[in-house]
């Protein structure tokens, strides 16, 4: 006999097919005093299932495309209410009452809950359940095939305002009355006329998604049914959010909805609650993997600085680089904490041990870099204590504190350009001028025309904290020294025109300032090793002071003495670790095995300071309500799904795209008169 999928059907049963069932008070107490309904299309074997559905769609190909009809609309639960006053600062958990867990249908299936006792002390047969069953509250499965596309959740009644069970389309999510232990039949034929379920049915019979591998040797093509995943559409959402800075509210937009329905009409509406829900849990599992990560490393260095946002909270950025078994420099943003004030020493030490603990990593710890601030050294003593407390084998005190060589380095160029401060004054305001008025540039532009220069791509206006921005800024400006003086003859309104012996004070004082820009850009990297090539850049200019202190001109003379000073300040006692590390380069592979832990050290705390910026793109002027402990999963989740990982390429120094610190004011393209 062929199988249908159907129960097989005795002798007995045959002869009284068709015939109404004998009445019984079991039968009236159930209401099973009526002829039974025919058996639904959803009965039949999958085969004879797919090849209907097939065939419904040969001839209506447009169906199998086709959107959900107008008609159908969307029930919004509590977690995705449109709620336009909704605190931020919350992290509500998602209320949606769905259908049973795969833990309650596993539990469900066994032996002993499949039995039930009949009134007569007799226990019946356990019937034989589906993998996708649906469990009642009492523990009864669900054994009607369509349950499978179907689940049950509480909705609002539309009659008396009260929540009650209905049955909710996975597909189309239209909700459809439900009363435990009653029939299907109008499920079954939803089924039959649901656009998204017959397209999606269409596709796994038609489609499939190409797998290849070509690291693994030898792989082969391989071909998937492709189904809509709503749990994985859901976080691969969450983590574009996450990288990206996106709104939460991005996923109730109007035609962000359009575009997932339009690329698949099994997509489900997202509110924002869910989607920042499941934020945190990308947070939270990409934490537990980084931990698990962390667990191989031997040695781990620490920077970390302090930011105060728009909201005026204090943050703090504990960021952690270390070298992984593939000999790839690593750098994670640990944490992104709030500091409650005072920020203190003592305070600032307690919250950088607690961090630490919490990773676990308290016993791999061998240095922190941070800048020159007074309550940083009283940090770096307190934590030093507290390490060298716990007795760790290879922690030496004298190599845990490093100070920023960046910031040591904007402190020795700010003191020595005392003399400078009118060219850069003027420097700044002339940029700013220009950048007012479009027709001021075309007309700089027509003078430098006349003047046969070589024109670039615009002028720059320098960030007044960064020295090498300031840099680029005389770097850009100095080929229209004479263009500027030019203008001035032409525009009376234009009153920064930098004197003459200005120009000439900077070009004496060039090469000095050449040599710090190339100090700060070098030691600013993150993704290589930076403590081996410390000293070698140090002593460069440490040599161009000397030079410039022995020179002739007063001016210079001044300036380089003003700069040594401060230079010897902060480094005339020596950090012997930075030593060490320049001896095992890793540029020579078979010593630099021997320094592992000496080459992670970080010679600047800019990793710390460039957290700040993804801080400051999460706690924009429309997201400053967000809640400190909703930043810290954005800012250290972004880290962490970006990685840094540098596709196992040697450790060497790379150029970096360093125009992030300068602002480029552009020359506006030419404009040709028609004749």
């Amino acid at each position: 006999m062929e199988n249908t999928g159907l129960p097989s059907m005795d002798p007995q049963a045959k002869k009284s097919r068709g015939k109404h069932p004998p009445t019984t008070k079991s039968s009236k107490r159930l209401g099973r005093n009526k002829t039974p309904p025919p058996p639904s299309p959803l009965c039949a074997s999958p085969a004879s299932e797919a090849a209907d559905l097939a065939v419904a769609i040969v001839h209506n190909p447009a169906d199998s495309h086709a959107s959900p009809p107008a008609s159908v609309k969307y029930e919004i639960y509590e977690e995705n209410e449109f709620d336009m006053n909704d605190d931020m600062t919350k992290s509500e958990p998602s209320q949606l009452h769905e259908g049973p867990t795969e833990k309650e249908v596993s539990d469900a299936a066994t032996p002993d809950s499949g039995r039930v006792t009949a009134r007569r002390g007799k226990k019946k047969k356990a019937a034989a359940l589906s993998p996708n069953a649906t469990v009642t509250k009492r523990g009864r499965a669900k054994r009607a095939q369509c349950w499978q596309h179907y689940s049950v959740v509480k909705a609002i009644s539309k009659r008396d305002r009260k929540k009650v069970e209905k049955a909710k389309c996975k597909y189309c999510g239209r909700l459809f009355a439900y009363t435990p232990g009653g029939q299907t039949s109008s499920l079954n034929r939803h089924l039959l006329k649901c656009k998204p379920y017959i397209s999606t049915q269409g596709r796994l019979l038609s489609q499939g998604m190409l797998h290849y591998d070509p690291e693994k040797p030898g792989s082969s093509l391989t071909v998937a049914p492709v189904q809509y995943d709503h749990e994985a559409t859901r976080k691969i959402i969450a983590k574009m959010i996450i990288v990206h800075a996106y709104s939460f509210r991005m996923v109730e937009h109007t035609w962000f909805n359009v575009l997932m329905n339009h690329m698949n009409p099994s997509y489900k509406f997202i509110g924002r609650k869910t989607i920042r829900n499941e934020c945190m849990k990308v947070y939270e599992s990409e934490k537990e993997l980084l931990k698990i990560k962390l667990k191989d490393v031997e040695s781990i260095s620490l920077t970390c600085d302090l930011w105060t946002s728009n909201q005026n909270l204090c943050y703090m950025a504990l960021v952690a680089h270390y070298i992984d078994s593939d000999w790839a420099m690593q750098c994670h943003v640990l944490n992104f904490i709030e500091l409650d004030p005072p920020h203190t020493g003592n305070v600032i030490a307690q919250a950088v041990f607690e961090c630490i603990v919490d990773w676990k990593i308290e016993d791999k710890i061998i240095s922190i870099t941070m800048d020159n601030a007074s309550s940083n050294d009283v940090a770096a003593r307190n934590l030093m204590a507290k390490f060298v407390a716990r007795k760790t084998k290879g922690f030496v005190p004298s190599y845990f504190h490093v100070r920023c060589c960046a910031h040591i380095v904007n402190l020795v160029v700010n003191d020595g350009l005392q003399p400078l401060q009118p060219l850069v004054s003027n420097l700044r305001e002339t940029v700013k001028y220009m950048k007012k008025s479009p027709s001021r540039m075309y007309k700089f532009l027509e003078v430098c025309k006349s003047m046969n220069l070589t024109i670039g791509a615009g002028l720059c206006l320098d960030v007044s904290t960064r020295w090498s921005s300031t840099y680029k800024m005389f770097d850009c400006c100095i080929p229209y020294r004479a263009a500027f003086t030019e203008y001035g003859q032409t525009d009376y309104n234009y009153k920064w025109e930098p004197s003459y012996q200005d120009w000439t004070l900077y070009s004496k004082m060039q090469p000095i300032l050449k040599a710090f820009a190339d100090v700060t850009k070098v030691l600013s990297g993150s993704v290589y090793p930076t403590s081996n090539v410390f000293y070698p850049y140090i002593m460069s200019v440490k040599i161009a002071l000397v030079e410039a202190c022995n020179s002739g001109d007063r001016d210079m003379k001044k300036m380089a003495e003003a700069m040594m000073a401060k230079f010897d300040k902060y480094w005339e006692e020596k950090n012997n670790v930075m030593v060490i590390a320049t001896v095992l380069d890793p540029r020579f592979p078979v010593v630099s095995k021997m320094g592992r832990k000496f080459l992670t050290i970080p010679a600047t705390s800019v990793s710390s300071e460039s957290t700040f910026s993804t801080g400051g793109r999460v706690l924009d002027d429309y997201r400053s309500a967000l809640h400190p402990a909703m930043v810290e999963a954005l800012v250290c989740a972004s880290n962490f799904i970006r990685g840094s990982k540098n596709d196992n390429k040697p450790l060497v120094i790379k150029q970096l795209d360093d125009d992030d610190d300068v602002e480029l004011v552009p020359f506006p393209d030419p404009v040709e008169e028609i004749s």
